[in-house]
């Protein structure tokens, strides 16, 4: 799946930013407005995610991650453990249609179900700025998240 921002905020910025729909943790090294993800904007560090295309085409699930790259706060409950705040947005897109009649009729009346999670969790003990992809990875994975925002649309093309 490529992306690429309408109005790019580095000049000469042509390439989309990629993403590999295989379900893997991976990374992405530049957003699509050409800024790289390497730069923490507002504290916040963003690049890992995770993507699955279904085997009949008809949905995406996406699920970007971040990490606040500030200093981790110390926790009063766990008597010292530096703990880091963690974030992680889901995306899915679902087109509401059945495949025996893809092709058939006007493109206008595919309806599409978008739902969106936020969700925040407290990583603890652990230096996100310094983990490699494959620990992050199995971290995310572990991490008892908590939806802090939820939204779910249709989109009808007219």
């Amino acid at each position: 799946m490529s992306l690429r921002a309408a109005f790019p905020l580095s000049t000469g910025m042509t390439a989309p930013m990629n993403l590999v729909l295989d379900g893997r943790i991976r990374v992405f090294r530049a957003l699509p407005s050409g800024i790289s993800s390497r730069i923490a904007v507002g504290g916040w560090s963003v690049g890992d995610y995770s993507t699955t295309y279904s085997r009949d085409g008809l949905s995406i699930d996406m699920n970007f991650f971040a990490f606040d790259d500030r200093d981790g706060r110390r926790d009063d409950v766990t008597a010292g453990v530096n703990t880091t705040a963690v974030h992680r947005t889901s995306l899915s897109l679902v087109l509401d249609q059945d495949t025996e009649t893809m092709g058939e009729g006007d493109p206008r009346d595919l309806f599409i179900i978008v739902q969106g999670t936020v969700c925040s969790a407290r990583a603890r003990g652990v230096e996100m700025s310094e983990m490699s992809s494959s620990s992050s990875a199995v971290l995310w994975n572990q991490l008892s998240w908590m939806s802090i925002l939820e939204v779910q649309a249709g989109y009808v093309a007219l």
